[in-house]
């Protein structure tokens, strides 16, 4: 992304229930002190209007060795770094030993779209309050969701392998509905094309942008519904 504070290489990105992307690495503009040189800040992309907003600043390395997962509640785990990116460039003294060993730490960071004001009063979550919600899916299906809120998107995150800075199923899918009330009709994916067959977690998010907690749901083909798994 060419706008970031931090562009080049080393940079982990993942998509948010809203939409928005959390930027994770980089190098920085350059200086003596480490975060000049491999910037620990967070930054957000809004891929609408190509706006980058600079967050907290989080402790962890840079380097390859390091991964960033959603989880259930919209927050992110932030694992992980490079025992290479803990000394000063250029230090001879130093051996780095084996850098696939990584950094045994890990942190949970918290969007703000959890977050009602900048003195951290936590934000009211819409809810999917229906006990019913499938949790085995189909292209093309079509159901209905009791909820809480004003929604203004449902969404779709794909789990599934995490490695590195490396999730190639890494995809968020926006979902078409209708609200009636406390209820909304949601549609399926139509054709594999538009999502991969696979495990997701899906959102709700209301008009203020701060998403529900995921729930599980397995999409899958047709011709396998005969298939319990």
């Amino acid at each position: 992304v060419g706008a970031t504070y931090q562009p080049g290489s080393r940079v982990t990105l993942i998509p948010l229930p809203d939409g928005n992307v959390l930027i994770r690495g980089g190098n920085g503009p350059g200086g003596q002190s480490f975060e000049l040189r491999q910037y620990t800040k967070l930054q957000l992309f809004n891929p609408l209007d190509h706006s980058v907003r600079i967050l907290a600043k989080s402790t962890f390395l840079g380097g390859i060795h390091r991964t960033t997962v959603l989880l259930p509640t919209g927050e992110t785990l932030d694992m992980g770094g490079d025992r290479s990116s803990m000394v000063q460039a250029g230090d001879r003294t130093f051996s780095p030993g084996d850098q696939d060993l990584g950094v045994s730490s890990a942190q949970k960071f918290q969007p703000p779209y959890l977050f009602a004001d900048a003195a951290g009063t936590l934000a009211v979550r819409p809810a999917i309050i229906d006990n019913k919600i499938p949790t085995l899916v189909t292209y093309k299906q079509k159901f209905k969701l009791k909820v809480s809120g004003n929604i203004s998107k449902v969404t779709m995150f794909r789990t599934g392998s995490k490695t590195h800075q490396l999730h190639n199923d890494n995809r968020l899918v926006f979902l078409n509905f209708e609200q009636h009330g406390n209820h909304i009709d949601v549609d399926m994916p139509y054709k594999p094309a538009q999502a991969i067959a696979g495990d997701y977690m899906l959102f709700v998010v209301n008009d203020a942008g701060t998403p529900s907690i995921g729930k599980h749901v397995r999409l899958r083909l047709v011709e396998h519904d005969q298939i319990d798994v």
